[in-house]
């Protein structure tokens, strides 16, 4: 699954012939199947212990609108905050910065909305 929402991981390591299109759409559907499994503590456990964190950020940083607003949307599910392990995941991966990068003043940007909805979740635990 993870190998799957690599978007990069995909083009490099598939068929010649694939379009960009459809490499895009399996990686989208990997990340909602990913949004699913973590949807559960013992998901976010097995994304934790697969290192999702690191397909996630990547996701984020290059990817286009649609596939980056579900990998925060994974990213969101996985800085539960019974998982601190998640979180300090996330600052070694400069994941913070990424998120402040993200954030804008328009009213109707789902992206900085969904990476707002991170940061204050990583700062939920810093306060408790």
């Amino acid at each position: 699954l993870l190998f799957l929402a690599d978007f990069n991981q995909l083009i490099t390591e598939s068929d010649p012939e694939a379009s960009v299109e459809s490499l895009q759409q399996i990686s989208l559907f990997a990340f909602l199947a990913l949004i699913k499994l973590t949807g559960t503590r013992e998901g976010c456990e097995l994304a934790s212990a697969l290192d999702a964190m690191q397909t996630i950020i990547k996701q984020i940083k290059n990817g286009v609108y649609e596939p980056k607003q579900t990998a925060l949307a994974c990213l969101a599910n996985l800085l539960a905050p019974d998982l601190p392990e998640n979180h300090v995941a996330l600052v070694k991966a400069n994941g913070v910065m990424l998120l402040c990068e993200l954030i804008s003043d328009e009213d109707d940007d789902e992206i900085s909305d969904r990476a707002y909805v991170c940061l204050k979740k990583l700062g939920m635990l810093a306060i408790n």
